[in-house]
């Protein structure tokens, strides 16, 4: 484990030669936007949830096998308290998504999950957690 959070990979991967091994989200943080750097640090990453509105955070993703070319999403997420939107590589081999958290989100931690065009997943349980 990693910042007390466990990466937990698909049953069965399929891997077509392009990564190696399976495809995991070990690291997950928020990124400094004045700096341009991902500020790791033990998980889960807290946001805010705004009182009015919605706010977005720019969140920087390590792992094994991640493309931002993947679906990325919040398990059990209501379809708008707290989205994923804008995969993008960041800093060489990170990606960067950016999860807007609405002022309709209840409080406490997320799932993030990651989807390849296998349909292979990565899981990191409790990756963000809403304040």
């Amino acid at each position: 484990p990693v910042g007390g959070v466990e990466g937990v990979t698909a049953v069965q991967p399929q891997n077509d030669g392009t990564t190696s091994g399976p495809m995991m989200v070990l690291l997950v943080g928020l990124i400094d936007t004045t700096t341009n750097t991902c500020n790791v640090t033990e998980s889960p990453i807290t946001v805010a949830i705004p009182s009015s509105g919605s706010t977005a955070y720019s969140i920087c993703l390590a792992g094994n096998g991640l493309d931002p070319s993947y679906t990325y999403a919040i398990a059990g997420s209501q379809s708008s308290d707290v989205t994923v939107s804008n995969p993008q590589a960041f800093a060489g081999s990170l990606v960067e998504i950016t999860v807007t958290v609405s002022s309709t989100a209840a409080a406490g931690p997320r799932t993030l999950l990651v989807t390849d065009p296998n349909n292979d997943r990565a899981v990191l349980s409790g990756a963000i957690d809403g304040e």
